[in-house]
């Protein structure tokens, strides 16, 4: 048979029995794989979106936790519902606010990675519109224009709208197929409310005069507000809704500290502590005025509109995610809407 000696190249001797053959040696190829896909199967959870240097409401923190396991600190945070986190020297800084808030607030800051949260449900958001009607006219010279004021608040789906001028909510519903989703709140001196029936349930409602005008002009002038209690996870927004007085940034007859100090006042009594105030209306009063400035020392502005120099305001305690002019409809003021973070 063959000897150790005389097999050669690939091949190699094998003792079969008692005679000693050359067979070919077999060959290995040698193959490279590539863990990471398994591994990020692995680890990795989908829906965050990563900005470097970038920060968002910096210092509100629920809650802080190493950022050693980057994997760990995104589970955690989408199983908590958090908007998003920061990561800075090797911590995670989970923020509270929706990740739309989030996404809309991120500014420039060095060393930090910001990590928005898009499996958050945007459900959590709150959406609110204000809308002058111009009754007289819109309605009572125009015809309402084919409902032309109703195709906005439809198109804008808020989650609670407050009207001034209005006098019939329940038209101004129907008018944008709104009846079956929306409870109606009338109230007196014009102002109107509505919300969502099936995202909201009602705590109670009430209204009160706070101003009157200059003599000869039109007289009381009042705030409307609801208590409302979100379905899904029992938060509470407290909505006030405002038609202020006249002319025009003079507060009325008692001027414009009164007037805020009354309307003050009446959230004071009538909101609990753990209460989102959301402030809106026509307040006849420009950003400049006693009125509006007296309530911002409260309840932050948070926007404003154009018509009349800007006296449709928002006020609240909220974040906001985003704002929107939608345009007048045929009034002579433009329905305005203010998306805000829970």
């Amino acid at each position: 048979g063959a000897v150790a000696g005389s097999c050669t190249g690939q091949q190699r001797p094998v003792l079969l029995g008692a005679v000693a053959e050359c067979q070919t040696r077999p060959t290995y190829t040698k193959k490279e794989v590539d863990l990471a896909p398994q591994l990020a199967d692995i680890c990795d959870v989908e829906g965050f979106e990563e900005f470097l240097d970038k920060d968002a409401f910096a210092g509100s923190n629920a809650e802080v936790m190493s950022s050693a396991d980057l994997c760990a600190v995104k589970q955690y945070c989408a199983d908590k519902g958090y908007g998003g986190f920061a990561v800075w020297n090797d911590t995670a800084y989970f923020r509270p606010e929706s990740a739309g808030a989030c996404l809309a607030n991120l500014v420039e800051t060095s060393g930090v990675t910001f990590y928005i949260n898009n499996n958050q449900s945007s459900t959590s958001d709150i959406k609110a519109v204000t809308y002058n009607l111009f009754w007289w006219n819109l309605y009572g010279i125009q015809g309402g224009l084919d409902g032309s004021a109703s195709k906005i608040i439809a198109a804008a789906n808020p989650d609670m709208l407050g009207c001034q001028e209005c006098e019939d909510i329940l038209r101004v519903l129907e008018e944008g197929g709104l009846s079956e989703s929306y409870a109606a709140v009338s109230g007196p001196l014009a102002l109107a409310m509505a919300y969502k029936v099936d995202v909201w349930e009602s705590l109670g409602d009430g209204s009160e005069i706070v101003a009157e005008d200059q003599a000869g002009l039109y007289g009381s002038r009042g705030v409307q507000w609801m208590r409302l209690r979100r379905r899904s996870d029992e938060r509470v927004v407290f909505f006030m809704n405002h038609h202020g007085p006249l002319p025009v940034n003079t507060g009325g007859a008692t001027g414009g500290t009164a007037t805020a100090e009354n309307i003050l006042n009446v959230i004071s009594l009538n909101a609990e502590p753990d209460d989102a105030i959301i402030l809106l209306g026509d307040f006849n009063a420009q950003a400049s005025s006693e009125t509006v400035m007296r309530l911002a020392e409260t309840y932050p502005l948070v926007y404003s509109g154009v018509s009349f120099g800007g006296v449709d305001h928002f006020f609240s305690t909220l974040a906001v995610v985003s704002t929107e002019n939608l345009g007048s409809g045929g009034s002579d003021h433009d329905a305005l809407a203010v998306t805000f973070a829970t």
